[in-house]
C-alpha cells in the first residue's frame, strides 16, 4: 500500500534506522513500527508569554520565544486481527517512498513493512512505551522524503516528530464491539527538518 491511505506512522527508532532495518523485528533501532488508521491528527503549537502588570500603566510582555508542540491522534482500530497466520497476528502493509530522486530511499521504503495493529497489540506497544524513559519515538505524518520544496527538488509535504507520549484512551461503543475508538495525547518537539 502507498503511504499516502495510511499516512500517520509511529515507530521507536529514527526514520534512518528505520529504513536501514528493514522493518518490524528486523534489528533493535526500531523494532516496532504501526500504521494508524486516524480520523482526527491536530499538531499544536502553545507558547506562554510572562504578563507583567504595572500599577496604573499598561502591562509589560516578555516573550521568550519558548514554545510547546503538542499532537493528538484519534480513531479506530479492529477489536482482532484478521491475521491469523504470522506472529504478531497483524496486517502488514509496504510503505513506498515517493520521492523519484533518491533511489536508495525507494529501495529501502519498498521492503519496509509496517503494521496495523489490533487493539490489544495496540495497548500492549502504548504501555511499554509510556512506561520507559529510554525510547526514542518518532511520528511520521505523510511523506516526509522532502517537507518543503528545495530548488528544483519538488516536497512531499509530510513530517517526523520526536514524541513522548501522555496519554493514551481506548474506548468502545454500543453496537460497535467489532472495533474501539483510540485517542492519543503526545508532546513533541519541534519538525525535525525545521532549523532555527
Amino acid at each position: 500500500m502507498a503511504i499516502g491511505q495510511f499516512a500517520v506512522l509511529l515507530r521507536n527508532g529514527t526514520h534512518t534506522q528505520w529504513r536501514a532495518a528493514g522493518g518490524w523485528g528486523s534489528g533493535t533501532p526500531a523494532r516496532y513500527g504501526i500504521a494508524l488508521k486516524c480520523d482526527n491528527v491536530a499538531v499544536s503549537y502553545a507558547k506562554t508569554p510572562i504578563q507583567i502588570p504595572i500599577p496604573q500603566n499598561s502591562p509589560e510582555i516578555i516573550d521568550l520565544g519558548i514554545f510547546r508542540p503538542s499532537i493528538t491522534l484519534s480513531g479506530l482500530i479492529e477489536s482482532v486481527s484478521t491475521n491469523t497466520t504470522v506472529s504478531p497476528y497483524m496486517e502488514s502493509i509496504t510503505v513506498a517512498s515517493k520521492s523519484s530522486d533518491d533511489a536508495a530511499a525507494n529501495t529501502a521504503a519498498t521492503s519496509t513493512a509496517y503494521y496495523l495493529p489490533y487493539k490489544n497489540i495496540l495497548e500492549n506497544i502504548m504501555m511499554s512505551w509510556i512506561t520507559t524513559s529510554n525510547i526514542d519515538i518518532e511520528l511520521q505524518l505523510g511523506n516526509a522524503d522532502h517537507p518543503y520544496q528545495i530548488s528544483s527538488t519538488a516536497h512531499t509535504g509530510g513530517a517526523i516528530y520526536k514524541i513522548a507520549l501522555q496519554m493514551c484512551r481506548f474506548q468502545q461503543n454500543a453496537a460497535q464491539e467489532d472495533r474501539w475508538q483510540f485517542s492519543m495525547q503526545c508532546v513533541a518537539k519541534a519538525r525535525d527538518d525545521f532549523v532555527f
